[in-house]
């Protein structure tokens, strides 16, 4: 089977999707939750495995094509002739075979290359969210940064910050709906309006 990138969106869907997209501050937050868990491995943090194929794509000249033919052709080329029963039965056979080889190996490729886009739209993406999740005041940029990036559970978060887990909860929470302003502004115009009408 080819080399698949996996990360974010693998599970959930696109999870920086644009924010027109997302009807709800509600649905913000938990897009951002799902976000912030996948943020190491988006950044690139947890294998080197797509370095190393980003590379060889990146440095895929002549010889480089050559081998990924190879991988293809090894997981992918027709059936040898030489299998008696095997053999093509008609002149054209083995041509339509080699042209969809062929159209196969294009498609190998193209897909390589959309998966090079995507994982780079990723770890982009994952570096503007880190960024900003670094931009919140104390505690609360700390609170995410221990929880999300360091994977720390809310008991050693709580621990670190010499603060009780009901705190380490509402600081996280204010967090989250902060840093989910940051990206959908609109949806929390409106939550906030329609939390202003329920009080009144």
């Amino acid at each position: 089977m080819p080399v698949i990138l996996k990360g974010s969106e693998g599970e959930e869907g696109n999870n920086y999707r644009k924010s027109d997209e997302v009807e709800s501050f509600e649905q913000a937050m938990e897009i951002m939750k799902l976000r912030l868990k996948y943020l190491r491995f988006d950044l690139g943090l947890s294998t080197s495995i797509e370095d190393s194929l980003i590379h060889e794509l990146l440095t895929a000249y002549e010889d480089k094509k050559i081998s990924l033919m190879d991988l293809y052709a090894h997981f992918y080329s027709p059936c040898k002739v030489s299998d008696p029963g095997l053999t093509v039965k008609g002149t054209g056979d083995m041509t339509d075979v080699m042209v969809d080889f062929s159209e196969g190996y294009e498609k190998f490729i193209k897909s390589l290359g959309d998966e090079y886009v995507n994982y780079m739209i990723r770890r982009r993406s994952a570096a503007v969210l880190l960024s900003k999740l670094l931009s919140l005041e104390y505690p609360r940029s700390k609170v995410l940064y221990l929880h999300y990036f360091k994977e720390k559970s809310d008991v050693n978060v709580a621990k670190a910050l010499f603060c009780s887990r009901a705190t380490f909860y509402r600081t996280k929470k204010e967090a989250l709906e902060e840093l989910t302003s940051m990206y959908y502004p609109h949806l929390a115009s409106k939550a906030d309006n329609s939390k202003s009408a329920n009080e009144e």
